[in-house]
């Protein structure tokens, strides 16, 4: 199948931006997002991760053993990450590129993809480690359960995913991973102040402020 992308792609000419892409009777839709330089596609009627796994970040179309999903994606000229979510894939642009063609060839590839029957991510596929470490402090383990319980789920409607990285106890700095299309969003240091820093302070007053780690 890897020789079918290119040979679509390359057959593609400038088209409108259309929300749905019809072919077979399959359709996908895509969604803006608070950043402007990512967007989500739904591949209607089919999930991509479901809920068995987190979401899944990849950046380089050569280290993407496991999903040809996402190197496929990464193929299109002007994509810089992919981010699989449990119903969709947040697609990164890099600043040159151009939505107008670029969403088509990724609606294209995505359409491609399902309509052939074709999996995600490869059979086997676990989720990977917890970032961080230190499990083994409570206080960590609270952080670490409300980001999933309750930040994780907003930030992952809205495209992105949010994970612990490091605390810093002396400072009371707590470090996060932003991804998809949290990461580089002009509004993201905004939910990190008013949204992620004000619910930990609430819980754990030990958290003094929370930043993203440098992508």
């Amino acid at each position: 199948f890897c020789c079918l992308f290119p040979m679509v792609l390359a057959m593609l000419a400038p088209v409108k931006p259309w929300s749905r892409l019809f072919a077979r009777g399959f359709a996908v839709t895509v969604k803006k997002t608070p950043n402007p330089a990512s967007r989500m596609y739904f591949p209607q009627g089919h999930a991509v991760l479901g809920d068995e796994l987190p979401p899944m970040k990849f950046v380089d179309k050569y280290e993407c053993d496991d999903s040809k999903l996402a190197a496929a994606i990464l193929k299109v000229r002007g994509v810089q990450e992919v981010l699989l979510g449990a119903s969709h894939v947040t697609v990164t642009k890099s600043e040159r590129a151009d939505w107008e063609l670029l969403s088509s060839n990724v609606q294209t590839v995505v359409d491609q993809f399902f309509t052939a029957g074709l999996p995600p991510v490869e059979e086997g596929v676990t989720p990977p480690p917890p970032q961080g470490g230190d499990d083994d402090d409570p206080l960590i383990v609270q952080i670490k359960d409300l980001l999933k319980e309750y930040i994780q789920p907003l930030v992952q409607e809205d495209g992105g995913d949010i994970l612990y990285h490091s605390f810093d106890a002396e400072s009371g700095v707590l470090w996060v991973d932003m991804r998809g299309s949290c990461d580089g969003c002009p509004s993201s240091t905004g939910t990190l102040k008013d949204a992620v820093l004000r619910l930990l302070a609430h819980h754990l007053p030990e958290v003094q402020d929370v930043k993203a780690i440098a992508a």
